[in-house]
């Protein structure tokens, strides 16, 4: 801290670091460059807000865009909703109760091509269902009890309905975020016979946004 001189008229102070007079309002002495104790508050300050600014920045970001009608691409976010037709990626597989013991937990059923091909790390059931790469498409599902118009080719069953309050994510770039998650099936008597990992891919039509 600077010392000052006596005399409230006087203009300078003495440096307590060197001994040079300063101005009596100077955060620092410009001879020695020593910062008074008021000036390290305020630098201190500056220091925060600066660090703080970009923080603040990503946190008032809003979590997905809308399009504002002006043509520009944003990211949108989906949740889906019971009459939605959206499109998915699976792997099916059988429960751990599955009639053929060497089939449990084995893959019998996918649209995905590199999952087809792949027997290192997806085992095939007896009853797989081989596909070739062109019938490896996204599979189009009416989310809901019945189709209105099933000549538009979205299928319904009923465990389809558990996709409600999933969600994805398209970015302006065209690729998708979609939640994985798994339905499990089940017989009349409650018990998992299959389980259905699923990607939700596009949103095509219905309500929700």
């Amino acid at each position: 801290m600077a010392k000052r001189r006596s005399g409230r008229k006087k203009k300078t102070i003495e440096c307590y670091y060197c001994g040079k007079p300063v101005s009596p309002n100077a955060l620092r002495c410009p001879h020695c460059g020593h910062w008074f104790r008021d000036g390290k508050i305020l630098v201190a300050i500056l220091v925060i807000i600066l660090i703080s600014l970009p923080l603040m920045a990503f946190i008032s970001l809003p979590a997905s865009h809308t399009d504002g009608g002006g043509g520009e691409k944003k990211e949108v976010t989906y949740y889906i909703q019971e009459g939605d037709r959206i499109s998915i990626n699976y792997i099916a597989t059988h429960s751990t109760i599955a009639d053929n013991p060497n089939d449990r937990g084995k893959v019998f059923d996918t649209n995905i091509w590199d999952v087809v091909k792949d027997n290192t790390n997806y085992s095939k059931a007896s009853d797989f269902v081989n596909k070739t790469e062109d019938e490896c498409v996204p599979l189009k599902v009416y989310v809901g009890d019945k189709n209105p118009t099933p000549e538009d080719g979205y299928t319904t069953v009923p465990y389809w309905k558990e996709l409600v309050g999933w969600w994805f994510t398209v970015y302006p770039d065209g690729k998708t975020l979609g939640e994985t998650e798994s339905i499990n099936v089940k017989d009349d008597s409650g018990r998992v016979i299959a389980i259905y990992q699923v990607e939700i891919v596009s949103f095509d039509s219905g309500v929700s946004g």
